[in-house]
């Protein structure tokens, strides 16, 4: 067989060409990895410290393709306040909600992760100020979206399940309530462990009796509220103390006094008729719980009533329930004592209220705000003065 000089060529060509233009695969390329993979930052931590207590932060980043070669930590609130160490030691002596960041550096790259921590007193439970408060404002706990608003203040870093619940309704004389006013008690209750509630109620009407009957049904829907709400916000259902200052002490007086047993024949159907209320426990909502109490925390609140009810002990027996007082010493919108308002109806105060529980048995403490007015209880330095007896108060009677 002959072959022409083109077949020769070719086959040459083919072995010149590695056979790719003959049909055949060519053989591997050596291939070489070159890349970057910036590092991954990553530490540990707790939610949770208390303050004076030295906390360790250790370091587990992702280094990525090359070695770590610099940690930057920020430490908001902390002493000290940043370190280039890999596994630094911090120590916070303030309670707060900080920012802890580390950014880790290697040839190929950075990385910042931030996290959150909160540090709380270190004391005993009820002995200080122990929480963060978190504040829920201007929830509905009643029939009347308008009037029946509360806010709640609970103490962040209590883990606890079942921590005794405040109300306190506010004042204004039965023309609208102005929270705010509460704030500094609410937050600072709040922080002793205490879930502790503030409330608004309906607006009075012509009659005074029936103001304050509204009121003692508008308390009640708000205690059955907290009750209703007792797994959101880890309250104890059987901790529950009503209170209030000024007007809204009056309301919680009366919520936790005054007796459907206690009226005189006919009374109810008197009242009912007045369209005052459509019951004793009222039509407000949540009716499915209770609307009793642990206790009262009366701010310059006192009774209205008629002179029978001074006679028959303003109608408090031995199974009652405790009171914690406090009133200013000049106070010149609720007395201590007993006042005459008109022919047969009176106001009794603190003092005659606290006579008629210790009578009976019952525990009744009450301070007396040296030079103080109806505005005192509330006064963010009177409050300072008072708190811990009433913080021993609450304990006592849990």
């Amino acid at each position: 067989m002959k072959h022409s000089i083109f077949t020769y060529l070719i086959f040459i060509s083919c072995s010149i060409l590695f056979i790719t233009a003959c049909g055949g695969d060519p053989p591997p390329l050596e291939t070489t990895n070159n890349a970057q993979t910036p590092p991954t930052a990553k530490f540990n931590v707790d939610d949770l410290y208390t303050t004076n207590t030295e906390v360790s932060f250790d370091d587990n980043s992702d280094s990525g393709s090359a070695s770590i070669t610099s940690w930057q930590w920020n430490f908001e609130g902390g002493n000290p306040s940043s370190s280039n160490a890999q596994n630094p030691t911090v120590n916070f002596s303030t309670k707060g909600e900080y920012t802890v960041s580390l950014t880790v550096t290697t040839p190929d790259g950075t990385n910042t992760l931030d996290k959150e921590i909160l540090v709380i007193e270190d004391c005993p439970l009820y002995s200080c100020e122990k929480f963060l408060v978190e504040k829920s404002s201007d929830l509905t706990y009643g029939t009347n979206a308008n009037s029946h608003r509360m806010n709640i203040y609970k103490p962040l870093g209590d883990n606890r399940s079942s921590k005794p619940a405040i109300l306190i309704n506010g004042g204004g004389n039965y023309n609208g309530s102005n929270l705010d006013l509460l704030d500094d008690l609410a937050s600072q209750l709040a922080s002793y462990g205490y879930v502790v509630a503030t409330a608004k109620y309906r607006n009075g009407i012509q009659n005074p009796t029936g103001s304050l009957l509204r009121g003692m049904v508008d308390s009640k829907a708000a205690i059955r509220y907290l009750r209703s709400q007792a797994t959101n916000y880890g309250i104890n259902p059987n901790q529950i103390f009503a209170g209030g200052w000024s007007s809204g002490a009056y309301n919680a007086l009366v919520h936790t006094y005054w007796q459907e047993s206690d009226l005189p024949t006919g009374m109810l159907t008197y009242i009912i008729s007045q369209g005052w209320i459509s019951s004793w426990e009222g039509s407000q909502g949540h009716q499915g719980y209770s609307s009793n109490v642990a206790g009262v925390i009366n701010l310059a609140g006192a009774f209205y009533g008629t002179e029978e009810a001074f006679e028959n002990d303003l109608y408090i027996t031995s199974s009652d329930k405790p009171m914690f007082s406090i009133i200013g010493e000049l106070d010149s919108e609720t007395p201590c004592g007993k006042v005459e308002l008109s022919s047969s109806n009176w106001e009794f105060g603190p003092c005659i209220i606290q006579k008629r529980l210790q009578d009976v048995g019952l525990v009744a403490e009450m301070i007396v705000l040296q030079g103080g007015t109806h505005e005192s209880p509330r006064i963010k330095q009177n409050i300072d003065s008072y708190l811990p007896s009433l913080v021993e108060f609450i304990n006592d009677n849990l």
